[in-house]
C-alpha cells in the first residue's frame, strides 16, 4: 500500500526538545493506519542540528525520512523540498516549533481524501498568544488563504499545474502558493475540523522583536500576490478584478489597525508597495458591480477591524490611491 499522506516539516536550528510537541502530536493520533503516514523532515542546510538517529528512533511508526538541502533559503524553498521528496499522495505542512490541534486530525483529513478527493483540503487553525502576566489565549483562524497552517495539497495535482513554492520569496511564500492553489484548484474543500496550533514562539521569524515581521516584510507580502496575479491574470482572466479588489480592501483594512495607524512611515511604504506592484489593475476595480465591491471590502474589515476603528472610508482611500498612481505615472 503506498502513502496516503506526508507531513512536511522544516527546520534549521530547533532542537529535539524543540521538535517534540510536533512529533508527538503526529504520534499520539488515533484511528489511522500508519503505513499510510511518512514524516519528511527537511534541515534547511544546517545539518550540525539534525537531530540523532536514537532520538528519530524513538518515533519508529511514523517512516520519518530526513532531507538535508544544500544552500539554506528559508521555509519555502525547504518546504518545496519536501514536497519533491515526498511519495504521499498528498503533503501537509507542520512548523518545527507547532503542533497538531487534537488526536482526531489526521484521521479527519484521510476521511476526506478518502470521499472526496479534493485538490486542497483547508481547515480552522489555532492562533496563541502570551500575555506578559502568563496568561495564554487563542484566536480561531477559520478559513483565511495565507499561511500554510491546516492544510492539505494533493502533490500530483500540485505538480501538474506547477504550483510552487517562489525560490524568490525567503518571506511570505506562503501566501504566493496559496493564492496560486485556492485559485486554480478544481475542487477545495473546508473540513470544519480545528487541525493545527500555531504555538507561541518570541523568538521566530513572525513574532520576534514585537511582531516587527509584519510591518517590515509587508512590500515582500505585496510583492508575492503581484507575481501570483501574474500567472492568475492569465489562466482565469475572468477573476483578476476580484482579485485585485480583494488583495486592495485586505491591505486596506490592515492598515486601519491600531498598530499600522501608529506608523504612517510604513502604511506609506506599503501603499506605494500597492501601486508599484498592482497599479496596472487599478482599472479593473471600479466596473466590478457596486454590490460585488462592497461585499469584497466589508469581508476584509470584518476580519481584520472594528468599524469604529474606522478613520478612512473605503471610497475616499481607493480615491487617493487611485490619485497617487496616476501623479507617479505622470
Amino acid at each position: 500500500m503506498g502513502k496516503m499522506l506526508s507531513i512536511i516539516i522544516p527546520h534549521y536550528a530547533e532542537t529535539p526538545a524543540n521538535l517534540t510537541p510536533a512529533f508527538s502530536s503526529i504520534n499520539n493520533q488515533v484511528g489511522i493506519d500508519w503505513n499510510q503516514i511518512e514524516v519528511v523532515l527537511v534541515n534547511d542546510a544546517n545539518p550540525d542540528a539534525l537531530p540523532p538517529r536514537e532520538w528519530l528512533d524513538v518515533w519508529h511508526n511514523l517512516g520519518i525520512r530526513t532531507v538535508v538541502a544544500k544552500t539554506n533559503a528559508g521555509p519555502g524553498v525547504a518546504r518545496q523540498l519536501g514536497i519533491d521528496n515526498a511519495i504521499g499522495d498528498y503533503v501537509l505542512f507542520i512548523d518545527a516549533d507547532d503542533c497538531l490541534h487534537s488526536v482526531g486530525v489526521l484521521g479527519a483529513f484521510l476521511q476526506e481524501i478518502n470521499q472526496k478527493h479534493p485538490d486542497l483540503i483547508s481547515t480552522p487553525w489555532l492562533e496563541e498568544m502570551h500575555y506578559p502576566d502568563g496568561r495564554y489565549s487563542y484566536i480561531t483562524h477559520d478559513n483565511e488563504r495565507t499561511w500554510m497552517f491546516g492544510k492539505a495539497f494533493r502533490r500530483r495535482w500540485l505538480e501538474g499545474a506547477n504550483i510552487r513554492m517562489h525560490p524568490e520569496l525567503r518571506v511570505h511564500e506562503d501566501s504566493y502558493f496559496n493564492a496560486l492553489a485556492f485559485s486554480l484548484a478544481s475542487l477545495a474543500i473546508h473540513m470544519p475540523v480545528t487541525s493545527y496550533v500555531w504555538r507561541w514562539n518570541p523568538t521566530s521569524t513572525v513574532r520576534r522583536n514585537n511582531g516587527e515581521y509584519r510591518f517590515n516584510s509587508a512590500v515582500t507580502f505585496i510583492r508575492g500576490h503581484a507575481l501570483a496575479l501574474e500567472r492568475l491574470a492569465v489562466e482565469v482572466p475572468q477573476n483578476t478584478a476580484e482579485h485585485v479588489t480583494q488583495l486592495l480592501a485586505y491591505h486596506y483594512a490592515s492598515m486601519l489597525q491600531k498598530q499600522w495607524k501608529e506608523r504612517p512611515e510604513d502604511i506609506k511604504q506599503a501603499e506605494d508597495a500597492l501601486i508599484k506592484y498592482l497599479g496596472q489593475y487599478f482599472d479593473l476595480v471600479d466596473p466590478l458591480p457596486e454590490e460585488k465591491r462592497a461585499d469584497i471590502v466589508n469581508n476584509e474589515l470584518i476580519k481584520h477591524v472594528r468599524y469604529e476603528m474606522i478613520t478612512e472610508t473605503w471610497g475616499s482611500w481607493w480615491k487617493r490611491m487611485k490619485r497617487e498612481q496616476n501623479a507617479k505615472a505622470d
